[in-house]
């Protein structure tokens, strides 16, 4: 037997708290889709199934528990933090899916110049990271429009 859409939030809710499972329709229906469908997001017509929640996660003891669960109860999981994904790979192809989104996720936790890599959490945005390895003469070489908007979650992802 299938968890409700109810049922997913309430353990949602315990796992990160109130305050970090979104449940409103218009977060929802955005969390639905990726700029694939980016006429449907201009016009306001979702057509995907729509997650129960989007969990805003913080750490990976969270991402882990609602992995978990979400393992043990049948339930789809979707793991999105920029959002800016062409492929179709962030939409929600299943109903009452469970939306991941790491962007409080967002701390540069090294930056190693002699080497060359940053150890980052996923909701670091790229700018931000663009704009500190400048700083020691290096860049992350990234396309320049998608650096307001990318995060390393995404950009590690699409790379893995």
């Amino acid at each position: 037997m299938s968890l409700t859409r109810t049922e997913i939030v309430e353990q949602l809710q315990k796992i990160v708290g109130n305050d970090r499972v979104v449940t409103d329709e218009p977060t929802l229906q955005q969390r639905s889709i990726d700029n694939f469908r980016k006429l449907q997001s201009i016009f306001g017509v979702y057509t995907m199934p729509l997650p129960a929640a989007v969990a805003m996660v913080s750490n990976t003891d969270e991402v882990s528990r609602v992995l978990a669960f979400a393992d043990q109860n049948g339930v789809n999981v979707v793991a999105r933090t920029g959002g800016t994904a062409t492929e179709g790979g962030l939409e929600t192809p299943v109903e009452n899916s469970v939306v991941i989104d790491g962007g409080l996720m967002n701390k540069i936790i090294k930056i190693d110049a002699y080497n060359m890599q940053a150890t980052a959490e996923c909701g670091v945005p790229l700018q931000l990271l663009e704009d500190q390895v400048r700083e020691l003469g290096l860049t992350t070489g990234h396309s320049p429009q998608s650096k307001p908007i990318a995060s390393m979650g995404g950009l590690v992802a699409t790379r893995s």
